[in-house]
């Protein structure tokens, strides 16, 4: 789709991922392809989705391992978060998957536009509240951070995490 909304990272080894709105490519440290997946497929696991889109890569050096988040469905009766972390340094290998309600409010507002970063304990992620139906530059609600446990992530385990909301500043919603 288009825009392609593409991100990159890249592991100590060398080891490139790539991704667009439809598909990772993995690369080795030559720039060699090794493996190429769907989004879906990669999701497979949580069951099927369509309307993948906004995918972020994260290298997380500390543990040597990778991080993927994006969303599905473009409204809050389909709209999910998918969240990947890599079970070992290598990502064409197995990945941890999870899925996490988008329309977290009950009030007819989406997940839109992922940006992702990590601390030595958490995963960051932030989306906009975009409210169904109307294009974002009007239908904005608020920004909120999943705020979530990595190490449950990397581990297998069920995810750990707090949604943090209603952050304003000067009376405004962020």
């Amino acid at each position: 789709s288009t825009p392609a909304d593409n991100d990159v990272a890249v592991g100590l080894d060398g080891k490139i991922i790539s991704a667009v709105n439809s598909n990772i490519q993995i690369y080795n440290e030559n720039g060699v392809s090794i493996q190429t997946k769907t989004l879906a497929s990669l999701a497979s696991s949580l069951g099927s989705f369509t309307s993948n889109s906004d995918p972020r890569l994260l290298y997380d050096a500390q543990f040597d391992r990778y991080v993927i988040v994006w969303f599905t469905g473009t409204n809050s009766t389909t709209n999910k978060i998918i969240v990947g972390f890599t079970k070992t340094n290598d990502p064409a290998g197995a990945w941890n998957m999870y899925t996490l309600n988008g329309a977290s409010f009950n009030d007819s507002t989406w997940s839109d536009y992922p940006i992702i970063s990590l601390s030595n304990k958490d995963l960051f992620i932030t989306f906009n509240q975009v409210k169904d139906n109307i294009h974002w530059s009007v239908g904005f609600k608020q920004s909120v951070i999943w705020q979530i446990d990595k190490q449950k992530g990397y581990d297998g385990d069920p995810l750990k995490f707090t949604l943090w909301s209603d952050i304003k500043y000067k009376g405004g919603f962020l």
